[in-house]
């Protein structure tokens, strides 16, 4: 009974979580400065297909150091990196604003990372892409998610 029910509660915050992404690819390449202390300001787009693909969603691109442990699993069992705050762990995109035609532009939140970032290639040109992703629930909220508010 109660591993059905477990089956049931995961397959709804599973499309919960589907439903709550989206795919932005950014609108021109993405500098990342050297400077842990510099915020970049990115514009995205999603598919031209999409009701909203010809919206452009604008926001800031903000570094983000590993400062807690983090387990990974590999064909051994699993191990724990210890946190390194002095290094550069990824840059975090926060998209705060989405501008479309012949609307009023619209405040949201959505949140992804350079570790989410997945490289796709149209004909000659080498594209990134990344799951803006609401969060909605405290566990689902990234651990650079504070510090990263905190900077920008």
């Amino acid at each position: 009974m109660f591993t059905l029910l477990d089956l049931a509660f995961t397959a709804v915050n599973g499309a919960v979580a589907l439903l709550s992404s989206i795919t932005l690819y950014p609108m021109n390449d993405i500098v990342f400065p050297e400077q842990r202390e510099a915020v970049v300001a990115v514009e995205m787009h999603r598919e031209w297909w999409r009701d909203d693909g010809a919206c452009t969603f604008k926001g800031i691109a903000v570094p983000f150091v590993r400062d807690w442990p983090e387990e990974i699993a590999d064909g051994e069992g699993t191990r724990i990196l210890p946190p390194e705050p002095e290094k550069t762990a990824g840059y975090a995109f926060v998209i705060t604003q989405k501008v479309c035609p012949q609307k009023a532009d619209e405040n949201i939140l959505r949140l992804g990372d350079t570790r989410l970032l997945v490289k796709t290639f149209y004909k000659t040109r080498n594209t990134q892409v990344f799951a803006a992703n609401e969060m909605l629930q405290e566990e689902d909220r990234p651990k650079w998610l504070y510090q990263v508010i905190d900077r920008a």
